[in-house]
């Protein structure tokens, strides 16, 4: 005999993954958008000891050195401004990426549990606690008392946003 609480089990999982999988994607995103900053490092330090060496000169004594310095200077801050903006557009297309491809497959498995699941009752209740609502809620498995797969996903789904509201509002 099947496990009655496993399809429960697996449908409320799969709400909380999908209300709460941003928090677990962040890890994840931050790996992938970590290459190519040791560059920039690189880059600034570089900066920095072009600033320094401007500082030691004089204007007036050093002016073709100190301008020399200074055409360095613009060029790797272009460089740089360069860099940050090629590595931020990167940093989104993953992450957008990434968070549109996870939310899809959360979707296409809700619809794989509600396809192959639509008149299965997740969880049988006594019918008097459901009483007014107890047809809408057993819809379309039609068992009295019992609550469906599609219903269930959409319970659970409003709770945990509902859940994730309130979270966030007293955070």
């Amino acid at each position: 005999m099947e496990n009655p609480y496993g399809l429960l089990a697996y449908c409320t999982i799969l709400c909380f993954l999908s209300e709460y999988m941003s928090a677990f994607l962040k890890p994840v995103i931050s790996l992938f958008t970590q290459f190519g900053k040791s560059s920039f490092q690189d880059l600034r330090s570089e900066l920095c000891q072009t600033k320094n060496e401007m500082e030691k000169l004089s204007v007036t004594d050093d002016f073709a050195k100190y301008v020399k310095l200074q055409r360095k200077l613009n060029k790797m801050q272009d460089e740089l401004k360069a860099n940050i903006n090629e590595q931020l557009k990167y940093s989104v297309k993953v992450r957008y990426g990434i968070t549109y491809a996870v939310h899809g497959i959360i979707n296409i498995l809700y619809f794989i549990v509600c396809w192959c699941n639509w008149r299965t009752t997740v969880i049988t209740l006594p019918e008097n606690w459901l009483y007014p609502f107890s047809y809408v809620l057993s819809w379309p498995s039609s068992v009295s008392g019992g609550i469906s797969v599609p219903n269930w996903l959409l319970i659970t789904n409003v709770t945990f946003k509902l859940i994730s509201k309130s979270i966030k509002k007293f955070s």
